[in-house]
C-alpha cells in the first residue's frame, strides 16, 4: 500500500502563492491608471523584492505589460513553489534522522 503525504505540497503552495500573490498585487499596484492603484504598494515590494525584480524591469522598460507581467509573476511562482517545496522535504528529512548518540565512557576509553 502506497500513502503519499500532501501536506508538503499544500504547505509550499500557500507559502508561494500568497508571497508572490502580494509582489503580484503590488506590481499591479503600482500603475495610476491601475483600479489597485495605492500609492503604499512600495512597501509590499520591498517586501517581495526577490520575487518581483523581474516583473518590476518589465514594467519600468515598457508602460502597458501587464500581461508580460502577469506571465513572469506566474513563471516566477512556479519556480518559487518547487524551491519552496525542495526545503520543506529536505527540513522533514533532516528532523526525522537519528542522530549518533555519544559514545560512553567504557568505549571512549578504548578509542583513545
Amino acid at each position: 500500500m502506497v500513502t503519499t503525504n500532501y501536506h508538503p505540497i499544500i504547505k509550499s503552495f500557500v507559502i508561494s502563492f500568497l508571497y508572490v500573490g502580494i509582489g503580484t498585487l503590488s506590481l499591479i499596484s503600482l500603475y495610476p491608471q491601475s483600479g489597485f492603484y495605492t500609492p503604499i504598494s512600495w512597501g509590499g515590494l520591498l517586501l517581495t523584492f526577490p520575487v518581483t525584480i523581474y516583473s518590476f524591469g518589465i514594467m519600468y522598460t515598457e508602460s502597458n505589460s501587464l500581461d508580460k507581467i502577469l506571465n513572469t509573476q506566474l513563471v516566477v511562482f512556479l519556480c518559487f513553489w518547487s524551491i519552496i517545496y525542495v526545503l520543506i522535504l529536505l527540513k522533514k528529512s533532516n528532523n526525522h534522522k537519528i542522530r549518533p548518540t555519544e559514545p560512553n565512557k567504557q568505549n571512549r576509553n578504548h578509542m583513545v
